[in-house]
């Protein structure tokens, strides 16, 4: 399989004694929005209703435009030791960098973070594992567009899910250990929405044998300010151990790694690793 992904993966990391609560990837999805409006919004109403620059929009295009696949994702822990994130930008998303740069210093020194909006003057900020910004100034000299590229996997290894898994199954959401079919049909998916396609079939039959299965249903909720409650974010928890798992599938995993699985991976849901077992 050829898949023709670009990207650019920040990762923002903050020296502060505050933590991070249990699951952060709503809190700072929801403290970039605004960060993100102020910075690109070229509208003097500052509406996003009916507004001439809609179809030009990064604002718009990550969080207004519906029926519409999210260009990005947020990547978090769960429990996290450290006041840290990351975010994923794919393809048009990715050479909006700049932009994207200058929304994250306005979330975390004007915006602020937590439930009580802590603003914060020490961060760092890395692109592509290279630090870009010291606390003091950007160097973005050697920053180079990423593309995705399939990294080898023994066909025997093991995957697990770091953040909740929500795949839609039956008209609701699966509860149950999903199967490796619902899993790259997932991923296939979402790759084929992020490069403006329509769903398409897996196109060969997946083999593989599942050794075992260790998961279940982790809870969780967010707060949703816009429908001013709590809604569910829950999903599946846990490992399964694969063996004799053919190549194109383990380039469809590989690829899940990067763009996540399920829905509301903007979230930092649906994060999963593949680990070679030895």
């Amino acid at each position: 399989m050829n898949f023709d992904l670009t990207y650019h993966r920040i990762y923002v990391e903050i020296d502060t004694p505050d933590t991070l609560p249990f699951f952060a990837g709503s809190m700072v999805r929801g403290a970039f929005g605004p960060a993100l409006k102020q910075t690109v919004c070229v509208n003097p109403s500052y509406e996003c209703k009916e507004c001439f620059a809609a179809k030009e929009c990064l604002f718009y295009d990550f969080y207004e435009k519906v029926n519409h696949p999210h260009p990005y994702r947020f990547e978090v822990e769960l429990e996290p030791k450290k006041f840290a994130f990351s975010l994923l930008l794919f393809n048009h998303a990715a050479i909006k960098l700049p932009y994207i740069l200058s929304a994250l210093q306005r979330m975390v020194t004007k915006i602020g973070l937590t439930s009580t909006r802590n603003r914060y003057k020490k961060y760092s900020i890395w692109c592509n594992d290279q630090k870009i910004y010291d606390g003091i100034s950007f160097n973005m000299t050697n920053v180079v567009l990423q593309k995705f590229s399939y990294t080898p996997i023994d066909d025997h290894f093991t995957l697990r899910f770091l953040t909740p898994l929500r795949i839609k199954s039956q008209n609701g959401f699966l509860k149950t250990t999903p199967t490796l079919i619902q899993l790259l049909y997932s991923i296939r998916n979402r790759y084929e929405e992020l490069c403006g396609n329509g769903r398409v079939k897996l196109g060969y039959e997946p083999s593989f044998h599942q050794r075992f299965a260790r998961t279940s249903f982790l809870d969780l909720t967010r707060y949703s300010s816009r429908q001013e409650s709590k809604l569910g974010i829950g999903g599946i928890m846990g490992e399964i151990g694969y063996s004799g798992v053919d190549e194109e599938s383990r380039q469809l995993l590989r690829l899940g790694e990067l763009i996540g699985i399920g829905k509301q991976t903007v979230f930092g849901l649906g994060k999963i690793k593949l680990e070679e077992d030895k």
